[in-house]
């Protein structure tokens, strides 16, 4: 059995920005009158993050072999401390277009992620 890689501890641990967007875990169909029908399809909850890092050139690097090597160029999920919930560790999956890392300046790369994750409840 393979071990899920966690975020590095040589990377920043809180982003600089973060937002979250949770996805409705259900369908929908449209009636002749009135609203629209819903029904649960799942008991996962399921939320978006978009976060942004402040990084060093070092930094970036670090972020670049986790990528490649630990999460086999994003294909593998990781734990990461989820600021959100007073850093208790979850589980997340590099999503959408995959990471984004632009140059500000000779000291300063920003680093930016979409993130999925999903919470199983019983």
């Amino acid at each position: 059995m393979a071990v899920i890689a966690t975020w590095p501890s040589n990377l920043p641990q809180v982003p600089s920005d973060y937002s979250v967007r949770a996805r409705i875990a259900g369908d929908s169909f449209d009636t002749e009158e009135g609203r629209p029908l819903r029904w649960a399809t799942s008991t996962v909850f399921v939320r978006e993050v978009s976060v942004t890092f402040e990084c060093t050139p070092n930094e970036i690097a670090r972020f670049w072999t986790f990528y490649r090597d630990d999460l086999n160029n994003g294909a593998l999920p990781f734990y990461w401390g989820d600021p959100a919930e007073d850093g208790a560790l979850a589980l997340w999956d590099i999503v959408g277009d995959g990471p984004e890392a632009e140059w500000v300046g000779p000291t300063m790369w920003t680093l930016s992620l979409s993130l999925l994750q999903t919470k199983a409840f019983a």
